[in-house]
């Protein structure tokens, strides 16, 4: 789950996976930002 914290920017508010090695995956742990990039395709 993501939380938007700007226009283009979110903070990782939850895993949720059946897989136990995804909560250990750095990059993807919770409080962790990411910056969004969409693109709308035709």
């Amino acid at each position: 789950m993501l939380r938007l914290t700007g226009e283009k920017k979110g903070e990782i508010a939850r895993v949720i996976s059946s897989n136990p090695q995804d909560y250990l995956d750095t990059p993807y742990q919770p409080g962790t930002e990411v910056e969004l990039n969409l693109e709308l395709k035709k």
